[in-house]
């Protein structure tokens, strides 16, 4: 696990089996297939808090999932997530939830319903997510970076300068 933006709503310790141990409010409980957690290959990279509550993980090869605080949720590109190596996420103001994917999936965005992608990222590896005083979604990876805000994604990464790109999990 990379990092996380609900240290204090929730612990998790992965063990040498397949199944991992999580606690919210000091309770451990162990989570495997009954309820949801089919997943052998599980390695966390993020997590964040909706505001339902609800704990999302970013996962590096099998997309996005979702606790409720009973069972999981797998989200992937054919539920509308931008794509299965999630890296990073982020929930703003408006209480969406943001999702930067690697190997070129680019960023996208839920509301709770539905997901959105966002125009100008596909292609790009979004390993970084911040949001700014004004609102604006900021995000950043081996070759990009820019933010969105409601009129869309202004990419930042100069036009006319050599096509830079930085080591695996870099950013500019």
């Amino acid at each position: 696990l990379r990092s996380t933006a609900a240290q204090q709503a929730a612990s998790i310790e992965m063990m040498d089996k397949p199944a991992p141990f999580l606690s919210r409010h000091g309770l451990w409980h162990r989570y495997g297939t009954a309820e949801g957690l089919d997943l052998l290959d599980l390695q966390l990279e993020h997590i964040a808090e909706d505001q339902d509550n609800c704990l999302w993980f970013g996962t590096a090869f099998n997309g996005a999932l979702c606790f409720d605080g009973d069972s999981f949720r797998r989200f992937t590109p054919a539920q509308g997530l931008s794509g299965n190596n999630v890296l990073a996420i982020l929930k703003d103001r408006q209480k969406r939830l943001w999702f930067g994917t690697w190997s070129g999936d680019g960023l996208c965005w839920y509301d709770g319903g539905e997901f959105h992608r966002v125009e100008g990222t596909a292609g790009e590896s979004i390993t970084f997510l911040f949001e700014d005083r004004e609102g604006r979604v900021w995000a950043a990876g081996r070759r990009i970076i820019g933010y969105w805000n409601e009129a869309g994604f202004c990419n930042l990464t100069p036009a006319d300068s050599p096509q830079r790109e930085l080591p695996d999990f870099g950013c500019w």
